[in-house]
């Protein structure tokens, strides 16, 4: 069994009140954390990101704008009398972040799913953001110091917190799961100069493309980058709304994280003359690049002209986009619009799934979900020979 475990069911096993129950309720929470480290969405109802593990081996994740998330422990002990007070540590990701966010004054830091504020001194928090230079937690190394592993680890970069429960067999009937919305990682923008929080989609691109960490990144140098194109997308994003709220954490590759952020606001990265330029598709914008007529077409033989589309029953008529919904506790919801006149038309329901794990905005899905439909209903693919 893990450190850190042996330590909660200690803290568990030696209060008095069924002990046996709790101790169960441990073991299973324990379970349940590995299977769901292993399947982050085996249960849509409740993504990954939430749940609490137990595994020194989990890397850091890579946390942009803000989104709610879980601990993952990695340190335990039992101080006092009766073993009366446990002692967490629980990694939340990559620093330096901004920190945890704040409505009204409180932090939002939730044990299970109430506010931390009504346990009241039955709980104890001290936060830190993952800075180069953060010192050791005092607290704890107080605590500690005539244990046989005293706490004495600074963690510089890792933003963490350090929790202490008083045991109280009236408040707690088992450990909690801790959770909290963070506001994630501190990012350049070129266009001020200043290395700061904030939601803007393509900042979060550009930090992405230059970072080289523990989580990936496309260790691209910043020379290579065209500045001009990142202000400009991201003065783009910041007129039309777009935000990216989003926690990197699965095993998946770098692009694939990539492409995650660029989805919030309808990216991509172009790489030409040795440089990588960032684009970005305006759902506004209508007019037409390029104006072709016949007289482009090269003909050899026959016209080489040739338009596609895809058979009426690989063409959907409504879509279903996946999202981390804020009013539902940052918990995986669905937005589906469909077309009523193209089902009727049809004759059957034909779905299409994407999945925007990075955004939050009911409204911005809406509008990335009407630009799909639109898109898969007028799936045309034209091919030529054109004239220079």
């Amino acid at each position: 069994m893990p450190a850190a475990a042996a330590a909660v069911a200690t803290w568990i096993a030696a209060n008095a009140g069924a002990v046996f129950t709790m101790a169960a309720l441990a073991a299973v929470s324990l379970v349940s954390a590995d299977r769901m480290k292993m399947s982050p969405r085996e249960d849509p109802g409740r993504p990954g990101q939430l749940v609490n593990t137990c595994d020194n081996r989990i890397p850091l994740p890579l946390i942009y704008g803000r989104t709610r998330v879980g601990i993952n422990r990695v340190y335990a002990c039992v101080t006092g009398e009766d073993n009366k007070y446990l002692h967490l540590v629980g990694n939340i990701c990559e620093g330096p972040i901004k920190g945890i966010y704040e409505i009204d004054g409180v932090p939002q830091i939730f044990l299970g799913d109430k506010l931390y504020t009504e346990y009241g001194d039955k709980f104890y928090y001290e936060f830190f953001r993952g800075t180069s230079d953060q010192a050791v937690c005092s607290t704890l190394a107080t605590a500690t110091a005539g244990e046989e592993e005293p706490w004495n680890e600074p963690k510089h970069y890792t933003a963490y917190i350090y929790c202490r429960f008083e045991y109280d067999p009236e408040v707690f009937q088992g450990l909690p799961d801790i959770t909290m919305v963070i506001e994630g990682m501190e990012v350049y923008n070129p266009t001020t100069g200043v290395t700061e929080y904030t939601r803007n989609p393509a900042l979060h691109a550009l930090d992405y493309m230059i970072r080289s960490s523990k989580r990936g990144g496309m260790q691209i140098a910043s020379s290579r980058v065209s500045t001009d194109l990142i202000e400009s997308a991201a003065s783009y994003c910041d007129t039309k709304g777009w935000t990216c709220d989003i926690c990197l954490r699965d095993e998946r590759s770098a692009i694939d994280h990539f492409q995650d952020i660029l989805n919030t606001f309808r990216g991509d990265l172009i790489y030409s003359d040795s440089i990588f330029q960032l684009k970005y598709r305006d759902l506004n914008y209508e007019s037409p690049v390029m104006d072709l007529t016949e007289n482009d077409v090269v003909e050899q033989g026959a016209s080489t002209l040739r338009i596609e589309q895809p058979s009426i029953f690989n063409t959907p008529n409504a879509v279903r986009c996946r999202y981390i919904n804020e009013e539902k506790k940052y918990t995986f919801d669905d937005f589906i619009l469909s077309d009523s006149v193209a089902i009727a038309a049809d004759g059957d329901y034909r779905e299409q799934v994407a999945e925007f794990p990075g955004m939050l905005n009911p409204s911005n899905v809406a509008k990335m979900a009407a630009y799909l439909l639109e898109r898969a209903r007028l799936n045309k693919t034209a091919s030529l020979v054109i004239r220079s």
